[in-house]
C-alpha cells in the first residue's frame, strides 16, 4: 500500500457556479458572475511542481473551487498528470459538468484507482433546475466505471421537511444515505454553524442519516478542539494559479509551488488562529493533530461500506493517519517552530488605522458587504494583534440590515451637499459617501442614505456631469452613538460638500492626493 506522506488542498481558481444555493460560500461572498478562467501553467508544469520528489512521497491532493470545480475542460489533463505522478487525487464537485466526468471515467483503471468525486448533494437547486434523475445517473456512470465517490447533504435547515423524501431517493438511487455535511456562516465572526436551531437539536435531526461526517465536523464545531498542528508541514493548501503555499485557510504564506527550487515547510503549531479547524472531517482524521488522538479515520467521512462507495484500494488509503508515516517533532522543535510563527506575525504588524483603511478600501469595492476581503481580514487580525485594537473592532460588528437598530425614532437626521465645485488640484468635483463607523459598528452608505444618488457597489455618489443626477442633496439617517464618524471618498477626482448634522454646517473637501484613500468626517 503506498504511504500517504502529505494532504494538499488544492484551490482551483474558479470562481463561480452553475448552481446558486443560499448556503454556499460562492452565495455568501461573490455575485456569482465570474469570468471563464483559464490557467498559466500547463499540467506538465503543475505536475513537475507537485511532483512526489519535492513532496516527498505520495500525496491525497484535494482539488476544489471557488465555484464549481469541474467547469472548465482544462482541469481534466491536469488530474491526468498528477494520477500519473502517482497522487491520489479527490476532486468536489456538485456532479452537473457530465462531459467532463466522463472523460474522467475514461481514464485508464490503473489511474481511476486513485481517483475520488465528491459529490455535493444541493438537493434544491437540482429539483429547482429539474436535474434530480441525471444527478443520479451521473452517479451511476461513476459506480460503473470503479471509481471512488461520495455523496454530500448539507444539513440546511430548508431540508429538514424534505427528509423523509430525500432518504427514499437516495436509497433507490443508490442503496445508501448521503453523508451529511454541518454548513458554516462564513458571513459572521468565527464561522458558527449556519442554522437556527442549537447542536443538540442538529444532532437529534440529522442523526438518522447516521453521518460519520456530520458526527466529527459537529463535534469540533462545537468543542474546537486545540493541540500542536503539523499544518504546514504534513498538510497545506495551494493556489494552483498563484502557486502561493498557505500553512492552512487562514494561516500564513510559506512559499510558491512555481517560484521556489526547493520547497520549505513550516508548521502551524500552537499558532491556529482560527475558531476551530474548518476542514476537520479530513485534517483532523488524518491526524494532523497526533495528540488529539482521533479515532475516525479519513475513509469513514467518505464511505459507505454497505454501499462500496470507496474502492478497496482507495479506502486503505485514506485509512492512513499521517503521523504514522512523518516524523513528530521533538520539544524543542515545537518550542522553536511556535517562536518562528510569533516572529512572522510581529513582523507583519501593521498599525491600527492603516489597517482599517486598506480594508475599507479593499470593501467599498466588492459588490457584495460580506465577502472575501472581509473575511481574511479578520484572520490576518487575529494573527498580527494579540486582542482587536479600538480602531478596528467593527470588523466583527457589520450591519446586515437584519439587527434591531436603524429606526426613525433611534436615528438623528444629516444632510449631505455636493457644491459642484473643487479645489485648484482637483480633477473632479464628484463626492461619494462610503459608510458610516458608529461605536464600532459598520454600516454601508445605503444602509443609513436615501438612494437618491448614483451607486457603486454599496456606496453613494454625486458628479457633475451626470445631467440624470441633478438633486446635489442627500438625506441620510444617523444611528445614535457615542463616536460617530462618516466615512467619503478621498482621492485627486473629488470635490466640495457641505455636512449638516445637529444644527452644525460644516465644509469638506475631499480631494487627497491619492489614487483611493479615505477621509473619516467625526459627527458630533
Amino acid at each position: 500500500m503506498d504511504k500517504m506522506i502529505k494532504f494538499i488542498d488544492l484551490y482551483w481558481p474558479i470562481e463561480y457556479c452553475n448552481f446558486n444555493c443560499a448556503y454556499c460560500y460562492v452565495h455568501q461572498h461573490r455575485e456569482n458572475k465570474g469570468k471563464k478562467y483559464h490557467c498559466s501553467h500547463t499540467p506538465t508544469e503543475i505536475r513537475s511542481a507537485l511532483s512526489k520528489a519535492r513532496l516527498g512521497g505520495t500525496a491525497l491532493l484535494n482539488i476544489c473551487a471557488g465555484g464549481e470545480t469541474l467547469l472548465e475542460e482544462e482541469i481534466v489533463p491536469i488530474i491526468y498528470e498528477l494520477l500519473e505522478e502517482g497522487h491520489y487525487i479527490g476532486i468536489v464537485t456538485n456532479g452537473s459538468v457530465k462531459e467532463n466526468i466522463k472523460k474522467l471515467a475514461a481514464f485508464p483503471e490503473r489511474l481511476r484507482k486513485h481517483l475520488f468525486l465528491k459529490f455535493s448533494f444541493h438537493y434544491e437547486e437540482l429539483k429547482r433546475l429539474q436535474r434530480l434523475e441525471e444527478f443520479f445517473h451521473t452517479i451511476e456512470m461513476v459506480k460503473e466505471a470503479n471509481l471512488s465517490f461520495s455523496i454530500e447533504l448539507p444539513a440546511y435547515d430548508k431540508f429538514i421537511p424534505e427528509n423523509s423524501e430525500i432518504i427514499k431517493l437516495c436509497k433507490e438511487k443508490t442503496g445508501a444515505l448521503p453523508h451529511i455535511a454541518t454548513l458554516r456562516d462564513e458571513r459572521k465572526e468565527g464561522f458558527p454553524v449556519l442554522s437556527e436551531y442549537s447542536f443538540q437539536q442538529l444532532n437529534a435531526i440529522w442523526a438518522v442519516y447516521d453521518s460519520e461526517l456530520f458526527r466529527i465536523r459537529s463535534d469540533v464545531m462545537e468543542k474546537k478542539y486545540r493541540g500542536f498542528c503539523y499544518a504546514g508541514d504534513w498538510t497545506c493548501t495551494i493556489n494552483l494559479e498563484s502557486g502561493e503555499i498557505k500553512q492552512c485557510f487562514h494561516e500564513r504564506t510559506i512559499g510558491n509551488l512555481y517560484q521556489e527550487t526547493e520547497l520549505k515547510w513550516e508548521a502551524v503549531g500552537d499558532h491556529c488562529h482560527s475558531e476551530y479547524c474548518y476542514a476537520c472531517h479530513s485534517f483532523l482524521t488524518l491526524g494532523v493533530i497526533p495528540e488529539l488522538e482521533i479515532a475516525t479515520c479519513y475513509d469513514a467521512t467518505r464511505d459507505r461500506e454497505n454501499a462500496a462507495w470507496l474502492t478497496q484500494e482507495m479506502k486503505s488509503f485514506m485509512h492512513q493517519k499521517l503521523f504514522q508515516n512523518n516524523r513528530e517533532y521533538s520539544a524543542l522543535e515545537k518550542a522553536q517552530i511556535n517562536e518562528r510563527n510569533q516572529n512572522y506575525e510581529r513582523k507583519n504588524y501593521q498599525s491600527p488605522s492603516d489597517f482599517a483603511e486598506k480594508l475599507i478600501v479593499s470593501m467599498k469595492n466588492q459588490p457584495i458587504k460580506n465577502n472575501y476581503c472581509l473575511v481574511e481580514a479578520r484572520h490576518t487580525a487575529a494573527m498580527i494583534y494579540k486582542e482587536l485594537p479600538k480602531e478596528i473592532l467593527w470588523i466583527n460588528h457589520i450591519y446586515s440590515g437584519k439587527e434591531q437598530g436603524i429606526s426613525l425614532k433611534h436615528t438623528l437626521p444629516i444632510f449631505l451637499t455636493a457644491l459642484g465645485r473643487q479645489s485648484e488640484k482637483a480633477q473632479g468635483d464628484e463626492i461619494w459617501i462610503i459608510g458610516l463607523l458608529v461605536d464600532h459598528c459598520y454600516y454601508d452608505a445605503e444602509d443609513i442614505f436615501e438612494s437618491t444618488w448614483l451607486k457603486r457597489n454599496r456606496m453613494l455618489g454625486w458628479r457633475s456631469y451626470e445631467n440624470e443626477w441633478k438633486q446635489k442633496s442627500i438625506t441620510g439617517y444617523i444611528p445614535e452613538g457615542k463616536e460617530k464618524n462618516l466615512l467619503l471618498e478621498a482621492n485627486r477626482w473629488r470635490g466640495i460638500c457641505t455636512i449638516q448634522f445637529q444644527g452644525k454646517e460644516i465644509e469638506i473637501d475631499t480631494f487627497q492626493e491619492k489614487e483611493d484613500g479615505i477621509l473619516y468626517v467625526p459627527l458630533e
